[in-house]
């Protein structure tokens, strides 16, 4: 999910699966959407939401959400403070691996906007092919939530061992890597 604060400090604009560019919603609208979206373990939301921004019902839906996401351990990932950046436009890649091991590149899965590219190793590789391929301007890759309770360090990741790889594929296509650390 792809959630941002409208400069009317009122409304959100909304995306999932990177199908559109969002559409706007009321902050009671927001609130039910998400219920019916369900997010879970796995799932990431990218949010640009200034702090301490908005009116009351937007600090409220801000913090249903925050509490609605820690419940359903879904890796929140701030893009507030990031100048140049249309997180609605740009491809958003991320990974799920076990909660209690993020490093487990066998047990990984790869996603773009939403849709499963492949798992372990072969699919880590297809990201790789599809950036190298489609030479995006920027792209988002962003991790699921893993156990905070252990002394894991920011932005563990199942690719940990092949950063060089994606750093020699990024800069061959002339990409931008935006890698946000989920708030804990």
């Amino acid at each position: 999910m792809r959630l941002a604060l409208n400069p009317d400090d009122s409304t959100w604009r909304l995306s999932v699966d990177g199908a559109d560019h969002g559409h706007t919603l009321s902050s009671s609208k927001l609130t039910n959407e998400v219920t019916r979206l369900r997010p879970r373990w796995g799932d990431v939301l990218l949010l640009s939401s200034p702090p301490a921004a908005g009116s009351n019902q937007v600090k409220a839906a801000e913090g249903w959400l925050f509490r609605c996401c820690q419940s359903n351990r879904v890796a929140v990932n701030l893009t507030y403070g990031y100048t140049g950046v249309d997180m609605f436009s740009m491809p958003a890649y991320h990974w799920t691996a076990p909660f209690d091991n993020p490093f487990d590149l066998a047990k990984a899965s790869f996603f773009c906007e939403g849709k499963l590219v492949g798992s372990g190793t072969n699919g880590f590789e297809k990201v790789l092919g599809q950036i190298a391929s489609d030479r995006p301007k920027q792209v988002f890759i962003l991790g699921s939530m893993y156990d905070t309770g252990r002394s894991f360090p920011p932005n563990a990741s199942p690719y940990e061992k092949q950063r060089d790889q994606l750093y020699n594929v990024l800069k061959a296509a002339g990409t931008d890597f935006i890698e946000l650390d989920p708030l804990h």
